[in-house]
């Protein structure tokens, strides 16, 4: 019962991975770009080993983070209709994953340093659900705009063989750094 199920509401695996290898990208693009912003200014009072742990650190909560972003989008799919995210997984996907993870990079950069009252801090993010639900309703279904992002998932899969050796390498370091 439970694979019939799996069967009927999630997507394959190998429409899975593209998914993942865009919130890779996405998650592990924006940590390094924070982590070399501030590499000159800790390199001033930290040591080598101390910011090889701070990466460590980043990569893998990179990839819990990317996980997390995955197993709701997996959630979402098994609770709505099959037609509406299963059977177009790594299009929409790909849309919900490049909006929502766009807009909350430029969201953090702008808002990180202004002073904004929470009104208008959550009328930006109830926006910004509004453009990432459009944007995955409506753009899917432009053929050039679907190519486009199905290229572009299956072409990012080659960061998941560059990122995830990186994370379990910070991992091994992780572990002995800490026991």
């Amino acid at each position: 019962m439970f694979s019939r199920f799996v069967r009927n509401r999630l997507p394959k695996f190998n429409e899975v991975v593209p998914v993942l290898a865009v919130t890779v990208f996405m998650m592990y693009g924006w940590t390094i770009l924070m982590f070399l912003r501030f590499l000159s200014y800790w390199l001033k009072f930290l040591n080598v080993i101390e910011i090889l742990g701070i990466l460590s650190y980043s990569m893998v909560t990179n990839l819990l983070e990317s996980l997390a972003i995955l197993s709701l989008l997996l959630l979402f799919c098994a609770a709505l209709p099959p037609k509406l995210l299963k059977e177009v997984f790594v299009v929409r996907g790909t849309f919900i994953v490049l909006c929502l993870l766009g807009f909350l990079m430029t969201f953090l950069n702008y808002f990180a340093s202004v002073d904004e009252p929470f009104a208008q801090i959550a009328g930006w993010s109830l926006g910004i659900l509004l453009v990432t639900g459009l944007v995955s309703a409506f753009l899917p279904r432009l053929r050039p705009a679907a190519l486009a992002a199905q290229w572009t998932a299956e072409n990012m899969t080659i960061f998941l063989y560059i990122f995830l050796p990186f994370t379990a390498l910070g991992l091994i370091l992780l572990v002995i750094r800490n026991f």
